[in-house]
């Protein structure tokens, strides 16, 4: 009778800390995000300027200002293109003179 009392206790203190555990997790948790909704509308008008503050994509700049604008031409992919052109070209007064499905499904070689 006694094994069961100390049993008993045992068990009630355990789920009974369990419980208050669980229950001061909850309630950190809570003020938490108590805080962080607090904190919320300053951080947003903190991106609001952030966002007025940046330069708009539209927006005509002072050519004084604004920096040299280079343009890059990359020949290699150019002829790329070109060749690309050529062979579709090709492929299709080939089918024109003979629409068959071999020759509409037929892709370009890449060694041209």
């Amino acid at each position: 009778m006694v094994v069961t009392v100390i049993f008993m206790a045992f068990f009630a203190l355990v789920v009974g800390g369990g419980t208050l555990l669980l229950y001061n997790g909850f309630l950190s948790t809570e003020e938490m995000r108590s805080l962080e909704e607090a904190e919320r509308p300053a951080r947003a008008t903190l991106d609001l300027q952030a966002v007025a503050e940046t330069p708009r994509f539209f927006v005509k700049l002072d050519q004084e200002k604004a920096p040299p604008r280079r343009q890059i031409f990359d020949d290699a992919l150019l002829a790329s293109l070109e060749r690309h052109l050529i062979t579709e070209q090709l492929l299709a007064a080939d089918f024109v003179d003979n629409p068959t499905v071999d020759n509409l499904y037929r892709q370009p070689s890449l060694t041209a």
